[in-house]
């Protein structure tokens, strides 16, 4: 049985629907794992497939002010809505006997004990003016949570 782990957003949803149109057509058993409008959207497109909520990854994108300084204050957050996603995670794979996780920019949706794949644009984060200081450590950081998959 796949796992599919989709952010929240129409945009990660609407990618994902064609690698879980092409899992389903397969044969293979789908479990959908995620919050908010891609939930609802997707469980629009998939009915018959089961679903779970994952935690909402809730950022907030300034109107106005520093992007990076809010993204930066949002951290222990977000990091905490990471760890609680992989321990449920954890918890469906033995549950449902998940043997793949197909993850769409949740970073918590990856196990040690199976194959886990993470759909990602952001390999590297691109810096400028004084935030290039913390660029090393900002990457170094983002590849080894990509290490995981």
């Amino acid at each position: 049985m796949f796992c599919c782990c989709i952010k929240l957003g129409a945009g990660h949803a609407t990618r994902s629907i064609p690698v879980i149109k092409q899992l389903v057509h397969r044969k293979i058993e789908v479990t959908i794992g995620s919050d908010g409008a891609a939930l609802h959207l997707l469980k629009q497109e998939f009915p018959t497939l089961r679903f779970v909520e994952l935690p909402a990854h809730k950022v907030v994108y300034p109107a106005h002010g520093s992007f990076m300084l809010n993204m930066i204050m949002q951290l222990p957050k977000l990091r905490k809505t990471i760890r609680q996603e992989h321990q449920q995670v954890q918890q469906l794979i033995t549950q449902l006997s998940i043997t793949h996780i197909l993850s769409d920019n949740r970073y918590g949706c990856y196990s040690e004990k199976i194959p886990s794949v993470i759909i990602t644009h952001q390999l590297r984060i691109l810096f400028s003016g004084v935030w290039n200081l913390g660029a090393t450590i900002i990457n170094t950081t983002l590849k080894k949570a990509l290490a995981k998959f």
